[in-house]
């Protein structure tokens, strides 16, 4: 019984309040926006992540899990359809983990005319012509990067695995 539960269920809880226009999913434009996490896990080594801790759950070994291209084209589409909405943010750490599972998303996007804007985090070591332009094409407009410092001597020691140049 749903009911019972010490937190309220998704079809009892006021969609409007989480889908008021707000300048925080894509910053600084005042959107409708959902946050939506595609992934657990990230296959970087940075040492001040959570990531580390999984890893440390798993016998050191890289734990990642991914919800599939179009499984999470279907939480876009019904976010759109059902709330109105004209954004999400992808919050994963790395989101461009698998990059055809990410490829593949933008062209169910594009395919199906799903007009939306977007933002996600990812690593500045994954980006690539091909990427940007499949995220431009299908509403991409904020891309964050975790770049930690200016000191390559700290990027060094943290093993972020990325140089200044990158930056």
């Amino acid at each position: 019984n749903l009911d019972s539960l010490p937190f309220p269920a998704w079809d009892k809880v006021d969609m409007d309040y989480y889908t008021q226009p707000n300048p925080y999913g894509i910053r600084g434009i005042y959107l409708s926006t959902f946050y939506i996490l595609t992934s657990r896990g990230c296959p970087s080594r940075c040492t001040l992540c959570v990531a580390k801790k999984l890893r440390e759950c798993y016998s050191g070994q890289v734990y990642i899990r991914s919800r599939s291209a179009k499984n999470i084209f279907e939480e876009v589409k019904l976010l759109k359809e059902k709330y109105g909405i004209d954004g999400f943010y992808i919050i994963d750490d790395f989101f461009i983990t698998f990059k055809e599972n990410a490829i593949n998303f933008c062209r169910l996007l594009l395919k199906n005319k799903i007009r939306v804007w977007w933002g996600c985090e990812t690593k500045v070591t994954a980006l690539s012509e091909e990427i940007m332009n499949y995220f431009s094409k299908s509403g991409c407009k904020q891309i964050d990067f975790g770049v930690e410092s200016e000191s390559q001597k700290i990027l060094n020691r943290i093993k972020k695995d990325i140089t200044l140049e990158l930056t």
